[in-house]
């Protein structure tokens, strides 16, 4: 079923989630300080060094297992790995551009990119989208 709309879909959402944690990870690895300041946050060299090992992960991950069905009760650890991770940091960042005055825009593109990441997680999770489990 290589065909099948559903699979693609999930394909794609793997493959951009993985740039996107690859991009931001990478970053963070590389200019952990810079990249904590361009967005508006006063992240440490560490904090940013560690979440950029999370970034890196989740993105082997959604890269590694894109081509599996994902709907229903297939590959749900993938896809609940990813959602409690966009929730937690887009929940978290969110926080912190409405604490900070004023926001930078660079940090609402982040939290609105984490939040469609959210709605297509969750799709996945209800077998909405993805393959068989659909209803």
């Amino acid at each position: 079923m290589p065909d099948d709309p559903d699979r693609r879909a999930t394909r794609w959402i793997l493959t951009a989630s993985a740039l996107f944690f690859a991009t931001l990870g990478g970053a963070m690895l590389f200019a952990p300080v810079e990249v904590a300041s361009a967005f508006g946050w006063t992240a440490g060299e560490a904090v940013g060094s560690l979440a950029a090992g999370g970034l890196l992960s989740l993105a082997v991950l959604d890269f590694t297992a894109r081509g599996a069905i994902h709907g229903g009760i297939y590959g749900r650890p993938i896809v609940l790995a990813n959602l409690v991770f966009v929730l937690t940091a887009g929940l978290a960042l969110l926080r912190a551009q409405l604490a900070t005055a004023p926001a930078e825009p660079l940090g609402w593109l982040l939290v609105g990119g984490l939040a469609l990441h959210g709605v297509a997680f969750g799709l996945m999770l209800v077998g909405r989208l993805g393959g068989p489990g659909r209803g």
